[in-house]
């Protein structure tokens, strides 16, 4: 009865979990569940958003262009509709508006509209603004008649090109969805080495864009930070934010990046796929040590004293074998 006690066996998973815990902790990744782990060792398919996620999400102006003659008073307009937005193209106009936009409501994958003096202003894309042609920029008008137009700037975070590499290297897809114009993320795409890309992207549109790929057979591991990534995180099969990003994406993950670093990606990686070797590892051992000391001990070879020694060694094994998750490397 000693020796049969299924301690090691009892032990295998919940050592291995809260050794992972543990190491995804101290790499900066905050996970909610050990069934995340379980599916990010399993996933072949990494998909990023950019603004605020690949890029640092700190965006500049670089060439303000207006069509007309008040120009203060354009530039009045867009910073009262960018006001109160969560989205990280909001920095690019920090200055302060006397203005007060009203019923602003944000169009996901076109931009912010708004009323200011009782007339509807709109800041987003030249189609959605201005109905215009995309070229990449970022318009303000009333929906017809364009008031200005923005080139904006979001350097990419300074491990993006590295982390991009590693999963590939790694065999894993690389694919990025982002709400920017085609020229803009092509642009960037080629700038981190991402081959598989959709621009002008809405919520929508990514949803289906990650279910296209499941359906293919792909398991999906989604990283985003905003609003606008809410729906498809759910929809993934593991799902990481970042933590600077919007409160209902990091609601909406499975696991959180604390800080800035984008190869806690890999990190995150590392231990998942190690988990599931030292939970294998555990359970095999836990398995064969039964089926070799319970048919020995029932013929009378073990002393109970050496029985009950077997037991507690198992169990001592197999949560040692866990806590080697704490030393796992990115590198892993």
């Amino acid at each position: 009865m000693v020796v049969s006690c299924p301690c090691a066996l009892a032990l295998a998973l919940p050592a291995a979990f809260a050794s992972a815990q543990s190491a995804l902790a101290k790499a900066g990744v905050l996970s909610f569940s050990n069934d995340s782990l379980v599916k990010l060792a399993k996933v072949d398919t990494f998909i990023f958003d950019k603004t605020g996620t690949l890029t640092q999400g700190k965006i500049t102006r670089t060439a303000d262009r207006y069509f007309v003659e008040d120009q203060a008073h354009a530039l009045a307009i867009a910073c009262a509709l960018e006001r109160n937005s969560l989205h990280p193209l909001a920095s690019a106009f920090p200055e302060p508006s006397s203005l007060q936009a009203t019923n602003v409501r944000l169009i996901p994958g076109n931009g912010i509209c708004g009323f200011i003096d009782g007339k509807e202003y709109r800041i987003g894309s030249a189609e959605f603004a201005a109905n215009a042609i995309d070229d990449g920029r970022l318009w303000l008008g009333d929906g017809e008649q364009a008031l200005a137009s923005f080139s904006l700037n979001d350097n990419a975070r300074a491990d993006a090109k590295m982390t991009i590499s590693a999963l590939q290297k790694a065999g894993l897809e690389v694919h990025l969805l982002s709400g920017d114009a085609a020229v803009n993320v092509d642009s960037f795409a080629q700038e981190v080495g991402i081959l598989h890309w959709a621009a002008r992207q809405n919520p929508d549109q990514k949803q289906a864009y990650l279910k296209a790929l499941q359906s293919q057979g792909h398991s999906i591991a989604m990283i985003g930070d905003g609003i606008n990534d809410a729906l498809v995180l759910a929809s993934a099969n593991v799902s990481i934010a970042m933590g600077s990003g919007a409160a209902i994406a990091q609601r909406s993950a499975d696991m959180i990046i604390c800080g800035e670093k984008l190869d806690r990606v890999l990190a995150a990686r590392a231990v998942a796929v190690k988990t599931q070797q030292i939970i294998k590892q555990n359970l095999r051992w836990a398995l064969l040590y039964n089926l070799i000391s319970i048919p020995v001990t029932a013929m009378g070879f073990i002393h109970p004293g050496f029985a009950a020694l077997g037991m507690v060694t198992s169990s001592l094994l197999v949560s040692l074998n866990a806590l080697r998750l704490r030393k796992v490397s990115v590198s892993q």
